[in-house]
């Protein structure tokens, strides 16, 4: 099997060592929750009703739908359905109260500002619902209101006191709700209602559903800054990182290695240089000025001792601060004999080589 080049390697490893510092900041910005932490938390009702008619010999159906005005003697009974719901933005922990009464009133002015008479009665009693870690909480309940035991009460107060007086019964979901948020590290309190209003003592009828905007609560944290909302993705986040750190350390190391034959090559040419013909290299420390000579580049360091053995003057020797190249001269008279040794291997020929640089020695 043909080896794999270290330059490929380092590029294959620098593109998923890439990808991998992408995808972890990718996956940390999303488990990160940073400042002004905040949940939105709305709340609203929906009320249907169907009229169920008593035994007559006018209508055909025996059940009128909503929205529509009734003879006050024929209605039976009134069936409702009363949805109440709280839905937020993040999951949290909802601990509810609810329940339904009816207010009967008659009223001192037309407008409704007053009352002569009213009585409250419990239709359901109190329930609580307590849910972990949701993000919606649902009511549904189904009541079945006897418009005529509330008919016959109002009317028997307004004859005994000659009054002709506005009056109606107030059927009245009740809720209050506290709502947990760990995110944010603050409760929400929900105190609302959903109402149907049915006048009395008329002779036809038309229900009235209290409608109003849904509520909304924001909730806002300052104090709490960069919170991990989401385990998985901070898990994710720390295995890339811990990937692109290791594919890191691969590439340094390949990189080293890149660099480490020539420079172990050339410093294991330039000790035997110097170890074996020390008595004839002088190690200068100024570089010579090479404008007076008459240069001649020699191609090893075998030739230059050559010329040394002919003529006879010391060989002088100097090494670059980067320890990466080494120039051996030889003057004689007009003329200065170089070789360069040196650990780049694009050096020109004249210059020498690594495998050329001692000769037959």
């Amino acid at each position: 099997m043909r080896k794999i080049k270290p330059s490929v390697k380092i590029v294959f490893y620098s593109l998923i060592c890439v990808f991998c510092i992408f995808m972890s900041i990718r996956f940390l910005t999303t488990a990160l929750i940073k400042s002004n932490l905040s949940v939105s938390v709305n709340s609203g009702s929906n009320i249907d009703y169907k009229v169920h008619l008593k035994e007559n010999s006018y209508y055909e159906k025996s059940v009128l739908d909503s929205d529509m005005k009734y003879i006050a003697s024929l209605i039976d009974y009134i069936d409702t359905n009363i949805n109440y719901k709280i839905t937020s933005t993040d999951k949290m922990d909802y601990d509810l109260t609810y329940y339904i009464d009816a207010t009967t009133r008659v009223y001192g002015d037309a407008a409704k500002t007053s009352a002569l008479f009213e009585k409250k009665i419990t239709l359901l009693e109190e329930q609580k619902v307590n849910k972990k870690n949701v993000d919606s909480i649902n009511i549904k309940e189904n009541l079945k209101i006897n418009y005529n035991e509330f008919n016959m009460l109002i009317a028997s107060f307004k004859t005994s006191y000659d009054l002709n007086s506005t009056s109606d019964v107030s059927i009245v979901l009740h809720v209050k709700a506290n709502a947990k948020s760990g995110t944010i590290g603050k409760d929400v309190d929900i105190s609302d209602e959903a109402k149907l209003v049915i006048p009395l003592t008329e002779q036809t009828v038309d229900v009235e559903i209290a409608k109003k905007p849904a509520d909304t609560y924001n909730v806002i944290n300052n104090d709490k800054k960069n919170i991990f909302k989401n385990l998985k993705e901070l898990l994710l986040a720390l295995a890339f990182a811990l990937i692109g750190i290791i594919l890191l350390i691969k590439i340094m190391k390949l990189l080293n290695l890149s660099e480490k034959p020539k420079n172990a090559e050339y410093k294991k040419t330039l000790k035997k240089i110097l170890r074996d013909y020390d008595l004839i290299i002088a190690n200068v420390e100024n570089s010579i000025d090479e404008s007076k000579y008459e240069i001649v580049n020699i191609s090893s360091f075998s030739e230059l001792k050559d010329v040394h053995d002919n003529i006879g003057n010391p060989i002088l020797f100097k090494e670059n601060e980067k320890k990466n190249e080494s120039i051996f001269v030889l003057v004689n008279e007009n003329f200065l004999y170089k070789y360069v040794l040196s650990a780049e291997k694009d050096k020109s020929k004249e210059k020498g080589s690594l495998s050329n640089s001692v000769g037959k020695e």
